[in-house]
């Protein structure tokens, strides 16, 4: 009776383990998709804005493929798409940041699409320092001037008096 229980007890050990396996299995069919999409320096580093001209790394995950990716520009038209066969899409992209405005990165997959979107501006900015000297020698001069002007009047007011 002993070996009995044995045998009942592994067949039905294997059939709970058969089981649990094709239900595992199941459980992965019926996940639900998830897809994400980020935009990043060159370097790694995420970012938001981008200044003229400059290059963008865009990251997009997703559970299923392929992975669409358009990029519009601030007007509304398409600057780039592309269709990507693996769940994972990570390229650096050139010429995306030639206008002023916010770009808008769609990652669409087919169950889910995401959409992320970044700042380009330009940065117009005067250097300061050699502004600065030339503006600094030019006051010390015009203040020099000023004196000397000041000080030839005063003699000749001197003198008449």
């Amino acid at each position: 009776m002993g070996v009995l229980l044995t045998r009942k007890t592994a067949t039905f050990l294997t059939l709970a383990v058969f089981v649990a396996l094709l239900f595992s299995s199941l459980v992965k069919v019926g996940q639900a998709g998830s897809i994400s999409v980020g935009t990043y320096d060159t370097t790694g580093l995420p970012r938001d804005i981008f200044s003229g001209g400059e290059d963008i790394r865009i990251i997009a995950d997703s559970s299923d493929m392929p992975i669409t990716i358009t990029v519009t520009d601030p007007d509304g038209s398409i600057v780039h798409e592309e269709t990507y066969n693996g769940y994972k899409y990570d390229k650096i992209l050139s010429g995306l940041t030639e206008k002023s405005g916010w770009y808008a990165v769609e990652a669409a997959s087919p169950i889910d699409e995401v959409r992320k979107n970044y700042a380009c501006t330009y940065f117009n900015t005067v250097p300061e320092i050699p502004l600065g000297t030339v503006g600094a020698a030019t006051a010390i001069l015009l203040g020099l001037g000023f004196y000397g002007l000041l000080r030839r009047k005063k003699l000749q007011y001197v003198k008449m008096n």
